[in-house]
């Protein structure tokens, strides 16, 4: 770097002396001197900047050799690696010279950014070669906190992808655990009503019955609990999706699951998608499926799917005229195993929502709704537009 200041006071003299010629001609049009010393300002400007820059600069700025000498160490870089020119390429501020340099003057002018480690301190570099020069300029800036915090984000991802697999492990066990007993309950529960259900009473075969159905539902939960861990795992393959062909699609599986019923559904305008065909389908089959299971109790069920354009968002929505809800309850409505109506008047086991709203949120959009005790209620969820 000290050889550089002469180098740019050289050119400096030479641009100044180009510029007393040109004020010495006169303008072709009026005969006047040529006064435009924009081109000499600005390179003073620069040389001044050139001069003072490391100096100023608090983070250590270095020239070095191909062979690891260092022949510059700005007042930062001296205080920080005193020992840099005696240990010149094995200092660990110089960390793989060897490789950096071949790999420098192959890219040519571009520039090369890489972090190394020196004792307790990190430091991100920027080198890129001299111009005319056989020297590497390098400019450091201390990142020890950033790179604390990064490698700590790193080892807790790690040890939460391990507690997920884990958890995942430990699911699978429990359910295998919970399913054999169930079985057993529900099986000796049948074989008792096989063998000797005709002595009993109604009250006793009530109470049986009951064993068994709620041995199913246990059964339901445990399968809806499995499926509900695994969306977090899911990978997603995001698409345009046609939206109106999605729903009309997963309209036809929820009907095929209530074939006793005669329900129209009426879609509305639907802008494209953006986003994982089955997870989005998935989302569709709940909510139309949510909006049958609620109406089952109207003469006339009535539900309507549609969507708009809202900012940079694309928002859907099922809308049907059953039960509703009470908007004082709302927090409770996309939890896991939260259900505002007893089983007795609606089947199900409170998953069909909570899994509405994961997906949606692992694609990086939101779910909310809206609803009236015995007159309805509307799910919408929104998805960002495609970049």
């Amino acid at each position: 770097m000290t050889k550089k200041i002469p180098a740019a006071n050289k050119r400096f003299d030479n641009l100044r002396e180009k510029a007393e010629d040109a004020l010495s001609l006169k303008a072709v049009s009026g005969g006047e001197p040529v006064t435009d010393i924009t081109e000499i300002t600005r390179a003073e400007e620069k040389m001044a900047y050139l001069a003072s820059f490391p100096m100023l600069n608090p983070y250590p700025v270095a020239e070095v050799d191909f062979s690891g000498q260092a022949n510059y160490l700005n007042p930062a870089a001296e205080r920080l690696f005193p020992d840099l020119r005696e240990r010149g390429a094995r200092h660990p501020w110089l960390y793989d010279w060897e490789a950096v340099v071949p790999a420098l003057r192959k890219n040519g002018s571009r520039e090369i950014v890489r972090d190394v480690n020196v004792g307790e301190r990190w430091c991100r570099q920027t080198l890129h070669l001299v111009e005319g020069a056989q020297r590497i300029r390098i400019y450091g800036m201390d990142i020890t906190e950033s790179k604390h915090a990064e490698l700590e984000m790193r080892e807790g991802k790690r040890q939460l992808e391990y507690a997920v697999k884990e958890l995942e492990s430990f699911s699978y066990s429990v359910a295998h655990d919970l399913r054999a007993p169930l079985r057993a309950i529900d099986g000796y529960a049948r074989l008792i009503l096989k063998k000797q259900g005709d002595k009993f009473d109604a009250d006793t075969l009530d109470k049986f019955n009951v064993i068994r159905s709620n041995t199913h539902l246990m059964g339901q939960l445990i399968d809806d609990l499995l499926t509900f861990s695994r969306l977090g795992r899911k990978h997603i393959s995001p698409m345009t999706l046609d939206m109106e062909v999605l729903m009309k699609d997963a309209w036809k599986e929820v009907q095929a699951s209530e074939p006793e019923r005669d329900i129209k559904l009426e879609v509305g305008s639907i802008p494209p998608g953006y986003g994982d065909m089955a997870l989005i389908k998935q989302v569709l089959i709940n909510l139309l499926g949510n909006a049958v299971k609620f109406t089952k109790y109207k003469d006339a069920a009535h539900i309507e799917a549609g969507g708009y354009t809202d900012g940079d968002e694309h928002v859907y929505y099922v809308r049907d005229n059953g039960v509703g809800f009470d908007m004082a309850y709302y927090d409770k409505l996309f939890g896991v195993f939260q259900r505002l109506h007893s089983t007795e008047q609606f089947e199900g086991t409170g998953v069909g929502l909570a899994t509405v709203q994961r997906l949606i949120h692992r694609h990086g959009g939101r779910v909310w709704a809206e609803g009236k005790v015995d007159e309805g209620a509307c799910f919408y969820f929104a998805l960002n537009m495609k970049e």
